[in-house]
């Protein structure tokens, strides 16, 4: 993931750049980059925190909301606005694999002691995953 500044036309008056941010897979042998969000013209961090930002970003979406080094809090603050905007535009699971890898599945399985419990499948093209989703409500009460 990274951002990346993009000329997006050129007038008498000067020329127009946007912000967006990118994120960079891999199909069979070739690599791919999708743009996840438009950051717009009026994106102001400064370019040698980008790094930190785009870091930043990863760790609110795998849910790693605490950290050991403090962030600067103008990159804090942006960090939580473009993750926030992220996760309204896409599933966890779409932004942690590549597009086309991603198959989500919701299932009822019947076991022993839950005849309710409620799974979600995960197929990313290497294993399945399964997560029990009543244990994470649970978890995050």
């Amino acid at each position: 993931m990274f951002i990346r500044r993009t000329q997006t036309r050129t007038t008498e008056s000067g020329q127009y750049f946007s912000f967006r941010l990118v994120d960079t897979y891999r199909v069979a042998d070739r690599v791919r980059q999708r743009t996840l969000l438009n950051l717009g013209n009026t994106f102001t961090i400064a370019h040698e925190h980008w790094p930190l930002l785009t870091q930043r970003i990863k760790h609110i979406i795998l849910g790693q909301h605490e950290t050991l080094i403090p962030y600067p809090p103008d990159v804090e603050r942006e960090a939580q606005n473009i993750a926030a905007s992220l996760l309204r535009k896409y599933t966890r699971s779409d932004l942690c694999l590549s597009p086309g890898k991603a198959k989500t599945k919701t299932q009822q399985v019947s076991s022993a002691t839950d005849n309710n419990a409620q799974t979600q499948a995960v197929d990313d093209g290497r294993d399945v995953h399964a997560v029990d989703l009543n244990s994470l409500e649970l978890m995050n009460s």
